[in-house]
């Protein structure tokens, strides 16, 4: 009703009438100066007040949420909201209907509220009766009474300590825990609180404890193939009541197998058909006493049945019927049977061929088989409780090709050619065939093929023996392998063979000319023949008639010419044949011989030079030759000719930086000799390695360069420098392992800069340096990705490489939207993206980091057809791969918005859900397991719009949610807080900035085991969006409140937890009618008060999703940039400490 009486009278003032303004204000109570405590009252009287239309307080600078319209004017402050003895300005201030706002002076207050607490109640006594406690304490009444906080820790200064119960009725003074174990020493303490939220703590109170049982420990686990038997100490407790056996082998935990009221029976056998020896059985011993205390022991489990041992194929062996497989005998008593296994290949697809079931049959045999391919076999030997292992596999050695046969002769005569041949030496023969060609290399045609061993000739008449014919015997045996003899011709008598000349040399002057030797039974005499050149015209030297004589000699012959001889060959019937002619090489100088080169290290030197073609040499001598001296000295002398290498060891005194010169001299047998070109021998530095650019990643630098190729390398040195120059510089590494070019250097500091090098050097101490290369550990950088396609930033966190992954959604190519998920390095560089989506819409909201390396995605996935959505959780590993996934949905929609893992590395999933049926939606808060199976699922909602934004999980395993409570018949929308315990019980639910539009997007826990809450508040004069940001306590009751905004309208989705207990906010301000926007950091104190802001400008509608504080100190944020063509591109920001960027 205000809201339109407020319109409606402005609206007429505005057109109406406007007068002076006299009106004055002023604090009556409390006086200046005035010490307060407890719950206080502000009164504000005003003059001239008919056109007030509401009043409010200012508290040191912060206006109270409370507005009061009617007189008298008052407010009541609780003074618990204030530090104490603190001073504290108090302003009150009006608007009348005109929109002008009055102020009064300044009062200031000082609080004193070391009297405000109640007093100490304290525990009078803990009985422990029927496996109960029961806790009983004094107290006094008092008029503000709020409740009793009942405390348990395990620790005697109450560290850790848990709430067991808060009372809320002032008369109960006793409390049952059943939970508490009394076989451990507790804690307990009562506290009281009073409706003003003033808690004194009372003193703390120790349990008693009744002995436990003594403990029975598991002796032994024994078995056979029957039964299994335990056996365990004997218990002595006074109060004994039963031993209990435990199964620990129960998916469900533990079951009790058996119950045994005599102290003195200490063992239990189980039959065989409830324990599998080849797992682990476990069990324990339950001791318990009359009192109902027990005790286990630990756990212990039987020796795990091995599998059987392997056996050993002894040979596979085979005969023209049969294969056989032979192995040696399984040695296991828990036998069941042997299993043969055959494969044509090694590493071939197996199949089985039979079973024994007889521990002593040793052998098998194969009827079908072919032994000139590889027959692989194992033995499989399985035992009783159906364990098995494989032998080793064998294979027969495959059948050899028959043996080379070779014909002995061909004999003949006018009418006849016979064959002759040698015997098969196997008894797995088939055949011999004889095979005949004109030509040795023609195609061979079958003459026989004779099936008797001891045949071992074959003639013919159908041979021509004046011409060259080719015969051939091929072995065949019984698996029609078969093997071919080397060709053999019969002997044509038509022409002789030709003869070439072997050799022409001078020796003391004299020609000597060699030949071939005839080996011909028809032969006649040698001619020899002489010429000038190779093709000129040839006169006859000699006839010489002895076969044996195949050399000539003479003086008569010009050396330092070419002196050409050939021979012809002459039968007994005057056929002849000219065979090759040889000249011999005339004599001149020896060629110069060129060193190829010259290699050295530490202790030797090695020389190679080029073999020199002189058919007349002598030998080879070595020199040096010293630069500096100008003198030559030989070295060596060698006399072969195949002598081209040479290696000494050289002295102390060697310098390869100094220049040495090496030759070769070549000598002849006539003493002639040539000097080879000079070789130079002189080190240069060694070749220097490139330093690659330095990367920054896990608080660390990495390394790396080219390696060195030289046989003279000694080490790398890595050097580093605070200077560019390399002043100062100081070595952080060496090695002498040429492969040795990665290092990493660890231990770097944020924000540092720094300068490398790496140096190569020699044994000579001759060194070369790379380029020097910057590298720096700053982390600062702004990007908007210039994708072509629609992409929108929604969460992010920190990689453990010191990167950061973010999740959000981009369009694909049928214009839905699907979730990606990029990793960034801390310079800003895509390492990678995946995609996650189907034909219709899926977007992810938040992510969260694992504690296994990986991440966990919350969203929606959207069915095509319906257009209705369900949560989507996504479990990636370190790379982004898919893990699994999980879908959670009703009949309708459902929206999932923040995800997180709990302490019992479990998942709590917040969504919304408009399934109940009252076309509302509601918060659905999903506890899972580690694999995203649900363990519980909690629907809150009336109806009214509930929609959570943010959980958290708190220090006491319960949860905290922020989000939004809109009841169906108002518009408003207020900050909504739903406070419930680790079973998904609601605790307490608060609503936050009341007479405001707002709504809860954020909610952390701090230190004081309170919370913050980051959202958005609307002001209705003028009508803008505000930052709202303030703190609760344990019991949702608001310490302090900030709200952050100007003349423009402020969003912001997210804000980081900082050192010191400060805050970062992260958020965006839109001009009215402007598409473009700013964005900015703002750092808050303890208590909310502004440290810095940093504002950013873009030409664009940006919008910011997510602030992380990261490793460095720095803050990087996430979210999108809307372009002119209004599509959104993926925005991130990483800045300084301070919260500055660099574009």
């Amino acid at each position: 009703m205000h809201k339109n009486n407020l319109f409606t009278i402005l609206f007429l003032s505005m057109f109406i009438f406007s007068c002076e303004n006299n009106t004055t204000v002023r604090i009556d109570s409390p006086e200046n100066n005035e010490v307060l405590s407890k719950l206080f009252k502000i009164e504000i009287s005003i003059t001239n007040n008919d056109s007030i239309q509401y009043v409010g307080i200012i508290i040191n600078e912060d206006s109270l949420d409370d507005i009061d319209y009617d007189e008298p004017y008052a407010f009541f402050v609780n003074s618990i909201e204030f530090e104490n003895n603190s001073k504290n300005k108090i302003m009150a201030y009006a608007y009348d209907y005109d929109g002008n706002k009055i102020e009064s002076d300044t009062v200031v207050i000082e609080i004193d509220n070391s009297k405000s607490y109640p007093n100490q109640i304290n525990i009078e006594e803990i009985l422990f009766l029927n496996n109960q406690f029961e806790i009983k304490w004094n107290s006094e009444e008092i008029n503000d009474f709020k409740s009793y906080i009942i405390e348990k820790s395990l620790n005697p200064r109450m560290q850790n300590s848990e709430i067991l119960s808060t009372i809320f009725n002032q008369n109960q003074k006793a409390l049952i825990d059943r939970e508490s174990d009394e076989t451990i020493t507790n804690y307990f303490r009562v506290n009281i609180v009073d409706t003003l939220g003033f808690e004194t703590k009372g003193k703390i109170f120790k349990s008693n404890i009744y002995p436990l049982p003594k403990l029975s420990e598991i002796v032994s686990i024994s078995y056979d193939l029957d039964s299994m038997q335990i056996n365990w100490t004997k218990n002595n407790s006074k109060n004994f009541l039963n031993y209990k056996v435990l199964s620990v082998n129960s998916s469900m935990g533990k079951d009790t197998i058996a119950e045994i009221n005599n102290i003195s029976n200490v063992s239990l056998r189980i039959p065989s058909k409830i324990f599998i020896p080849s797992k682990k059985n476990k069990f324990s011993i339950l001791v318990e006493n009359k009192f109902g205390q027990t005790i286990e022991s630990e756990e212990k489990f039987n020796i795990i049945d091995q599998d059987p041992n392997a056996v050993l194929i002894e040979h596979i062996s085979y005969d023209l019927n049969k294969m056989e497989i032979k192995w040696n005998k399984s040695i296991d008593n828990d036998f069941k049977k042997y299993e043969i296994i055959y494969s044509n290949k090694k590493n071939g697809i197996k199949k089985l061929l039979g079973n024994y079931y007889n521990r002593d049959s040793l052998k098998y045999n194969v009827f079908d088989f072919d032994p000139t391919i590889e027959n692989w076999f194992w033995i499989k030997v399985v035992d009783l409780w159906g364990l098995d292992s494989i032998s080793e596999p064998m294979s027969n050695f495959i059948d050899e090709l028959p043996d080379t046969n070779s014909i002995n002769s061909i004999k003949y005569d006018e009418k006849n050619l016979v064959i002759n041949w040698n015997k098969y030496k196997y008894d797995d023969f088939k055949s011999y065939q004889i095979l005949h060609s004109f030509s040795e290399f023609g195609e061979k045609k079958i003459l026989k093929e004779i099936d008797d061993i001891n045949q071992l000739s074959f003639s013919t008449n159908t041979i021509n023996p004046i011409v060259k014919n080719w015969f051939w015997i091929k072995n065949i045996d019984y698996w029609n392998q078969s093997s071919l003899s080397n060709p053999k011709s019969n002997k044509v008598k038509s022409l002789p063979i030709s003869i070439s000349v072997d050799s022409v040399w001078f020796n003391d002057k004299r020609i000597n000319v060699e030949w071939e030797k005839s080996n011909s039974k028809y032969f006649n005499h040698y001619q020899l023949f002489w010429s000038l050149t190779e093709f000129g015209e040839k006169q006859s030297i000699i006839r010489l008639y002895n076969q044996d004589r195949n050399f000539f000699s003479s003086e008569n012959f010009d050396f330092s010419k070419e002196n050409w001889f050939s021979i012809d060959h002459i039968d007994n019937w005057g056929n002849k044949i000219s065979g090759k002619n040889m000249s011999n090489s005339p004599n001149y100088p020896p060629s110069s011989i060129p060193i190829i080169d010259i290699t050295y290290d530490a202790k030797k030197i090695n020389i190679r030079w080029k073999k020199s073609k002189d058919e007349d040499f002598k030998q080879y001598n070595l020199f040096f030759s010293n630069q500096e001296q100008q003198k030559i000295s030989k070295i060596r002398s060698f006399y072969s000719i195949s002598d081209t290498f040479f290696q000494f060891i050289h002295d102390s005194t060697f310098n390869p930086s100094i220049s040495k010169w090496f030759f070769i001299e070549t000598v002849d047998q006539k003493h002639q000799s040539s000097n080879g070109p000079v070789f130079e021998v002189i080190d240069n530095p060694p070749e220097n390695s490139i330093l690659d650019s330095i990367k920054y990643s896990s608080e660390s630098f990495l390394f790396s360069w080219t390696s060195n190729k030289e046989n003279d390398f000694l080490k790398y040195n890595l050097y580093q420098s605070e200077n560019k120059n390399m002043k100062n510089e100081e070595i952080i590494f060496t090695t002498d392992d040429i492969n040795d070019t990665i290092f990493t250097l660890q231990g770097i500091d944020f924000w540092e800069t720094k300068y490398y090098r790496v140096e190569t050097e020699d044994i000579w101490n001759l060194k070369n340096s790379s380029e020097i290369m910057i590298a720096d550990s700053k982390s600062i950088f702004y990007k908007i990705e210039n994708t072509k396609v629609h992409q929108k930033g929604n969460s992010s966190v920190q990689s453990l490489d010191g990167g950061f992954v973010i999740v959000g959604e981009l369009d694909n190519k049928e214009n839905n939207d699907d979730i990606f998920i990029q990793k960034i390095n801390t310079k800003g560089k895509t390492d990678w993206i995946k995609t996650f989506g189907g034909k219709g819409d899926d977007r992810a909201y938040s992510i969260k980091n694992t504690a296994d390396k990986g991440y966990v995605i919350i969203g929606f996935t959207e069915a095509l057809i319906e257009k209705n959505g369900d949560i989507w959780v996504i479990k990636v590993d370190s790379e982004g791969k898919m893990e699994w996934n999980r879908t959670y949905g009703g009949f309708n929609s459902e929206i999932g918005f923040d995800i997180s893992q709990t302490k019992d590395n479990g998942y709590i999933i917040l969504g919304n859900t408009f399934s109940k049926g009252n076309e509302t939606s509601d918060i659905w808060l999903i506890k899972t397991d580690r694999n995203g199976f649900p363990i519980w699922n909690k629907i809150f909602g009336e109806n009214h719009w509930e929609v959570g934004h943010s959980v958290c999980q708190k220090s006491d395993s319960g949860f905290i949610i922020t989000g939004y409570k809109q009841q169906i018949d108002k518009e408003l929308k207020n900050i909504f807080i739903l406070n419930i315990d680790k079973n998904g019980n609601k605790i307490w639910e608060k609503l936050l900035d009341e007479n405001n539009n707002s709504i809860g997007y954020e909610i952390k826990e701090t230190e004081d085991k309170g919370f913050v809450i980051l959202g958005s508040t609307e002001s209705i004069f003028p009508l803008k969006s505000n930052v709202f940001f303030g703190k609760i306590n344990s019991f949702g009751d608001l310490i302090w409140k900030r709200k952050f905004g100007g003349n423009n309208d402020n969003i912001s989705f997210s804000f980081a937890k900082s050192s010191f207990n400060s805050f970062a906010i992260a958020g965006s301000t839109k001009k009215v009618n402007d598409e473009k926007s700013s964005f900015w950091i703002l750092k808050l104190d303890s208590i909310g008060k502004e440290i810095w802001k940093n504002s950013f400008y873009e030409n664009f509608d940006v919008e910011i999703k997510k602030i992380i504080k990261s490793k460095d100190g720095g803050y990087f944020i996430t979210g999108s940039a809307k372009s002119f063509d209004q599509s959104s591109k993926l925005l991130y920001v990483k800045t300084d400490f301070d919260g500055k960027i660099s574009k």
